[in-house]
């Protein structure tokens, strides 16, 4: 492939996104970040008898990249326990949640209006309109930095159109 052309593309992209997105090129990350969004902290220990995981290595390296990547959190309750395994915990962070959020988004049919009352119905199913609004209602982005979309830190230019772009 030609570098050049490579480079080009990879220009268009935040280092920040690829670098977020680089961890989940594995399935045991991905079942990692994805036990995190659902519990929304564990404990190392906790995630490593989960998983059922005989070697601690797997999991910390994992957990190391994810954080890296600023999808989870390692966080101490005091900072006494910061080096400590059993007492610190993780957490996704704002750009975790919107990036999954995203992801679902644009890749599952979004409702349109004409579908919002359908399925709004009873026997305690809030159905399918309360889900949507429930959805919109939902920032997208918790942390928001200039320049970037949801929870980035932005080091580089703003995204914006150029003459190419017209």
């Amino acid at each position: 492939m030609d570098r050049t052309t490579i480079k080009e593309c990879l220009a268009e992209v935040p280092v920040e996104i690829r670098e977020a997105v680089r961890p989940l090129n594995n399935d045991k990350a991905w079942a990692i970040y994805i036990l995190l969004l659902k519990r929304k902290q564990m404990r190392f220990n906790e995630i490593k008898k989960e998983f059922r995981a005989r070697s601690s290595g797997d999991i910390d390296r994992y957990l190391k990249a994810l954080v890296n990547a600023g999808l989870i959190s390692k966080r101490a309750r005091v900072l006494d326990d910061l080096g400590d395994k059993e007492r610190a915990y993780y957490s996704p962070t704002g750009l975790g949640k919107s990036l999954m959020r995203g992801l679902f988004e644009g890749i599952l049919p979004q409702p349109t209006p004409a579908a919002l009352e359908i399925g709004a119905g009873g026997h305690g199913d809030k159905g399918y309109k309360a889900s949507y609004e429930d959805r919109v209602s939902t920032p997208s982005c918790q942390e928001p930095l200039a320049g970037y979309g949801p929870g980035i830190h932005g080091r580089r230019k703003r995204w914006g159109t150029t003459g190419r772009d017209e």
